[in-house]
């Protein structure tokens, strides 16, 4: 398939719809995730998910459609510092590359996150919002 990889509507909203290509208004909406681990996710990239999946959950991109996703991107960071520590470069370059792929999906590049344009999110605390004037 020819052309860059299909982005995910929320993504292409939060960068601004750079294209400017109509946005699909029938894209399948997955339940958020509830951040807890695959049950098959190894015991050594379990921190990597406690590190990622608040992060994005937090930028709403997290659903459970994702989730098998976010877990092959612990898997390949554990990979790549297996890889770095045996000093294999082939197997160093392919974790690396792996990982970075499945962090642009994510938004958790740096480059990548600046395309993105994320409008203020609502307090989610109760005396936040009440002290908004949200409250009662």
């Amino acid at each position: 398939m020819p052309g860059p990889p299909a982005e995910p509507t929320k993504l292409r909203v939060l960068r601004g719809n750079p294209s400017r290509r109509p946005l699909n208004k029938q894209e399948p909406q997955p339940a958020l995730s509830d951040e807890q681990p695959p049950s098959w996710l190894s015991k050594e990239a379990r921190p990597f998910w406690a590190e990622f999946a608040p992060v994005v959950a937090e930028m709403s991109v997290l659903t459970k459609a994702d989730e098998a996703a976010l877990a092959l991107l612990c898997e390949a960071m554990v990979d790549y510092i297996v890889a770095r520590d045996s000093g294999v470069n082939s197997k160093i370059n392919d974790a690396f590359s792996r990982a970075l792929r499945l962090m642009d999906r994510f938004g958790l590049n740096p480059a990548y996150r600046s395309k993105l344009k994320a409008d203020p999110k609502a307090p989610n605390n109760p005396l936040e919002k009440f002290t908004k004037g949200g409250g009662q």
